[in-house]
């Protein structure tokens, strides 16, 4: 904090909370994390306010031997909040950055 005030593009705050439950083949994670309250100028003016977000991550592998697959989908439920907006801009309230959308990744592994 600068002033009393928050300092620009850094939230209040951030949080994450996951579970994760294993056993000798499978493998599952849920993690979701909470990013705070930001602003994205000095002195916390309301025009610049970018309100709090959440993001929830899920992993699911299977092992088998030396071999490893994986599934996962980032940012499931699709969060498109804006965390990030430049003042000064032929647009004021323009925000110019998102989330990355919800997105898949499927993978395979062998460890030698």
């Amino acid at each position: 904090m600068v002033g009393g005030k928050q300092i620009a593009k850094a939230p209040k705050g951030t949080a994450a909370l996951g579970l994760i439950w294993r056993d000798e083949n499978w493998s599952i994670s849920l993690v979701d994390k909470y990013t705070g309250v930001q602003w994205a100028a000095e002195g916390e003016p309301d025009a610049y306010k970018i309100p709090g977000y959440h993001s929830a991550d899920m992993t699911v592998a299977y092992k088998v031997g030396r071999y490893r697959l994986e599934a996962a989908v980032y940012n499931m439920f699709d969060s498109q909040k804006a965390d990030g907006r430049h003042p000064g801009q032929d647009r004021p309230l323009r925000p110019v950055l998102l989330p990355a959308e919800r997105n898949f990744q499927l993978s395979a592994k062998v460890n030698f």
